[in-house]
């Protein structure tokens, strides 16, 4: 029978007893997690649901082609350098999740109290996030930034890593929409445009319609408008986008508005806009053929907010002050 090797059974032991007595990898994350979601009245059950739409709101929507690590942290990254979000996000999902996305990310907890996890953990991810911000004011946002940039793919393997990228790359799309409607697109009745260029109909007190200070038939209106959304118009101010289900395509982002002179008549206004609108219509017919070979109102959902996105209806009616034209 072979003698045992005490020496190497008990020095085995020992550095098993050792191991067991360290921290996880991811033990600060734990804790912060934890922290987290304490401050749920369901222990954040509501909130892994809302991340789990969240997230396939994003892959339905060719924001993100799939939710692996890889893709977790390239994303992040990609907006941390200030990358421009594809224009679809600007629009269609961030409306979406905007209900969602309400004060978050929101970690909940206090810097005294994130620092007092670091202290444990002097080697985790959060305690060089926390050491980087020593002397900035504190904010959940800046904190959640700051970590983003010292992520690595494999610290995506712990759930707190993924909530907060997710909540993060869902708050980009939130930003840019948010910018996008501010610079580009007509709010209530005001003429404010000021950086994109605009086509401009005046509807006279008579009901009379003018371009250019010249009465027009109501027939031209169209046939103005049409040239209006063709890319080669000097006039039109477009932008490359990236929309599901067509792909990167230029976009027109001009604006038509539609000023109206004191006592016009609803349907004299009526008639303008539908001349308009029945070129928005073509224009979605034609790109519904292009795009997925069917008539436009037999397209899915999908495929009708994808084409109502590449031709953006954007017009501002404008009441003009002043004597009647």
């Amino acid at each position: 029978m072979q003698k045992i090797n005490w020496f190497l059974v008990i020095g085995v032991l020992f550095s098993i007893a050792l191991t067991s007595c360290e921290p996880t990898r991811f033990a600060s994350e734990d804790e912060l997690l934890l922290s987290y979601y304490s401050q749920f009245p369901d222990s954040g059950l509501a909130q892994k649901s809302t991340y789990s739409f969240i997230e396939k709101t994003l892959v339905d929507n060719d924001i993100i082609p799939d939710t692996t690590t890889n893709t977790y942290n390239y994303t992040a990254h990609y907006i941390l350098g200030n990358k421009v979000t594809p224009f679809e996000a600007s629009l269609l999902v961030a409306e979406i999740l905007e209900p969602h996305l309400i004060d978050e990310p929101m970690l909940g907890v206090d810097s005294n109290t994130i620092a007092a996890i670091a202290n444990k953990y002097p080697t985790s991810t959060i305690t060089r996030t926390i050491e980087s911000l020593n002397g900035q004011p504190f904010s959940d946002s800046l904190f959640v930034e700051q970590l983003m940039r010292y992520m690595r793919t494999e610290d995506l393997n712990h759930p707190l890593y993924r909530h907060l990228s997710l909540l993060y790359i869902a708050k980009a799309h939130e930003k840019k929409a948010a910018q996008w409607n501010r610079e580009y697109a007509p709010s209530g009745n005001s003429v404010f445009i000021t950086r994109n260029n605009t086509l401009t109909f005046v509807i006279d007190s008579a009901g009379e319609v003018r371009y250019n200070d010249e009465p027009i038939a109501l027939a031209e209106v169209g046939n103005i408008t049409r040239r209006f959304m063709t890319q080669d118009s000097s006039k039109a101010n477009w932008v490359e986008g990236r929309i599901s289900l067509i792909g990167t395509h230029p976009i027109n982002t001009g604006v038509i508005i539609i000023g109206v002179s004191a006592n016009v008549a609803d349907d004299d206004l009526i008639k303008v806009y539908e001349e308009i609108n029945q070129v928005f219509t073509q224009k979605r017919k034609e790109a519904s053929q292009k795009f997925f070979k069917k008539d436009y109102f037999k397209l899915s959902v999908n495929e009708r907010s994808a084409l109502q996105l590449l031709t953006r209806k954007w017009i501002s009616i404008h009441e003009l002050e002043g004597q009647p034209i």
